[in-house]
């Protein structure tokens, strides 16, 4: 009975892990950009799936005498760089769907998910998101990483300072189209990837 269910865990840890392959996250932040100062703004990454969904970390900059619905523009851009053809956009307001989450220090945490799964990317290549506001509201920010280079596939660039920073990424998350990131895992949907592997070591037993 024992060995059964350290299989059926086994099975179950595998079909969780299938459920959240290929997802890229890099959420450490320490300080943020004001969007308008440094625009446009990009993370380079190198693709692991055809199909993507791309969001960047944003942070309220500066309310006190500009609008929260000045409108972002985020765009997918082919290569390693802020000078790729452009593969895709979308333009945006946070206003109505802005829902930060309090860290302490009063840290706001929000990614905005932009869905470039009608673009077909080739797997180990390169590509730049790039952020930028339209209308130079200086209302939103973005978050950046750590000096150590947290994420080994890509870098951060900015037009202000000249371009690519070698050792800093934005935050910033992909994920794969049709896959499911841990948190969203429900608790029925736990259960039912456990009976599934229960089943499947009961008819590997049978049979």
């Amino acid at each position: 009975m024992l060995k059964n269910l350290i299989k059926a865990t086994c099975i179950f840890l595998c079909l969780i892990g299938y459920a959240n392959a290929g997802i890229i996250l890099q959420d450490d932040k320490r300080w943020g950009y004001t969007i308008s100062s440094f625009q446009p703004i990009g993370q380079s990454f190198t693709a692991e799936d055809s199909n993507i969904i791309f969001a960047f970390n944003f942070f309220i900059s500066n309310n006190t005498y500009h609008s929260n619905t000045s409108a972002l523009k985020v765009s997918l851009l082919e290569g390693d760089g802020l000078d790729g053809n452009v593969l895709g956009s979308s333009t945006f307001s946070l206003v109505d769907n802005f829902a930060p989450e309090v860290e302490p220090n009063n840290l706001q945490n929000a990614y905005k998910d932009v869905d470039f799964t009608d673009v077909t990317l080739t797997i180990g290549s390169m590509y730049t998101a790039i952020i930028e506001t339209v209308g130079n509201s200086p209302y939103w920010g973005i978050w950046v990483g750590p000096n150590d280079s947290a994420y080994l596939g890509g870098t951060m660039y900015e037009s202000r300072d000249g371009g690519r920073d070698r050792s800093i990424d934005l935050s910033f998350r992909i994920t794969p189209k049709d896959s499911t990131p841990i948190a969203n895992v429900s608790a029925p949907a736990s259960f039912f990837l456990m009976i599934l592997g229960l089943a499947l070591v009961y008819r590997r037993k049978t049979l």
